[in-house]
Order: structure tokens, then C-alpha cells, then sequence
């Protein structure tokens, strides 16, 4: 079962979509200790509405989680998670993807966060 929140088909859909048509590469300088893919939206200048929209779509409907000190939101699709870096999305250059069974360090569920998310 998704941890996701409840989310709508269309933004769902649209996730989906835009997961299948960017290109994803394997993160080489975390092969051994968090083997995980990124996209970069410079890789694909014309999607970048698409990314924002991207991006929006797994910070809000998402779920935090603490990687070590940091909290990220994770968004489950087909047996992976995706995830940002936190920064505002003006700032955001890239989307994570790991399989969901793969926990990194100090990573658990946060029940309650002490404040809102920051965006």
C-alpha cells in the first residue's frame, strides 16, 4: 500500500507520463552506499513546465521521511520512490528514483513534522 497521499488521477497520470519520458542515469558516485537514477530538467530544456509540474506533483502529495538530518518527500510510483533535494523549485535541478525497499543510514517515516513543508 502507497504511503502517498490521496492523490488525483490526473496529477497521478501526469507523473507517470512524465517519469516514462525523461531520461533517467545511474548515480555513479552513490553506487555502492545509496544506488539510486536521476533526471536533470537541463537535459531537457522543453519539459521544463513538465518538471516543475513533476516536482510540485511529489512534494505535495508525497510523504516525508528523514535521510539522516534531512527530511525529503518521497512520492511512490510502481514499486520506486522519487524524490528532490528540498531546495525551492526555482532552485531544483533534478528528481531522484530508488527502488522503494531501499532504506539508506538513518532514513524512517516522520509522523508529524513540527512545521509545514517548505513550499
Amino acid at each position: 500500500m502507497s504511503k502517498n497521499k490521496p492523490t488525483p488521477k490526473e496529477e497521478d497520470d501526469f507523473l507517470r507520463s512524465y517519469i516514462d519520458k525523461v531520461h533517467w542515469k545511474t548515480a555513479k558516485s552513490y553506487s555502492k552506499t545509496a544506488p539510486h537514477q536521476y533526471t536533470v530538467w537541463e537535459w531537457e530544456e522543453d519539459l521544463y513546465d513538465e518538471f516543475v509540474r513533476a516536482v510540485t506533483i511529489i512534494r505535495k502529495y508525497g510523504y516525508p521521511e528523514r535521510y539522516y538530518r534531512k527530511i525529503h518527500y518521497y512520492y511512490e510510483v510502481d514499486g520506486q520512490k522519487y524524490w528532490t533535494m528540498g531546495n525551492p523549485i526555482e532552485k531544483t535541478k533534478l528528481i531522484n528514483r530508488a527502488d522503494l525497499d531501499a532504506v539508506y543510514g538513518s532514513q524512517h517515516p516522520i509522523d508529524d513534522l513540527p512545521y509545514e513543508p517548505p513550499f
